[in-house]
């Protein structure tokens, strides 16, 4: 049976995720994570992908990207090679380091938008990783509170400037701190099983 087709067209927002092959860490030190971003940067800047938001964890990733030009699969692609192949040449091994193809959900509206960001920014706290966001270092949480990471290149303005955020930071940080909505925990539940 034939892969179903993945929607994408100029300017669509997804969120995008992968785990590791058979849920294996995919980050096992800083230097991977470090990589990913640097393999991130590349593809997206050669893909036309925005970044807003990514967390990094220890077997999995989210991004929230918009894709410009409705090259999404190509930049994915290139990702997941880039980042494999260095890695594997580095650490002297071969094989998969991500599960299959990325899974993507198409973001459809700006309540969605908003939704997926605190859901993104909130993943540490949730696995029991860190009480806060801002204790994660691997995500864009510290971009939305005037603290940007350096970690990619990446753009908080569309998000901040929907709930009013860009010159008062704490208004983002409320905002995440209220917690994942019911409907966003169910839905992310469902597509965990």
């Amino acid at each position: 049976m034939p892969r179903s087709l993945r929607i994408d067209y100029p300017g669509a927002w997804h969120h995008v995720m992968n785990r590791g092959a058979a849920r294996q860490t995919i980050f096992h030190t800083d230097a991977d994570r470090t990589l990913f971003c640097a393999c991130l940067d590349e593809a997206f800047a050669l893909a036309q992908i925005e970044l807003h938001c990514f967390c990094l964890m220890g077997n999995h990733y989210h991004l929230l990207v918009r894709s410009v030009d409705a090259r999404l699969a190509e930049g994915m692609k290139r990702l997941a090679g880039k980042f494999t192949n260095v890695a594997n040449k580095r650490d002297g091994v071969d094989g998969a380091r991500f599960r299959g193809r990325y899974m993507s959900v198409l973001i459809r509206n700006d309540a969605q938008l908003m939704q997926v960001s605190r859901y993104i920014h909130l993943n540490p706290v949730e696995a029991g990783i860190v009480p806060r966001p801002g204790d994660w270092k691997w995500s864009s949480y510290a971009d939305y509170v005037g603290q940007p990471c350096g970690l990619v290149q990446m753009r908080s303005d569309v998000i901040l400037d929907m709930i009013g955020a860009q010159a008062a930071p704490e208004t983002y940080q409320r905002f995440v701190a209220e917690g994942i909505d019911d409907e966003t925990r169910a839905y992310y539940l469902g597509l965990a099983s």
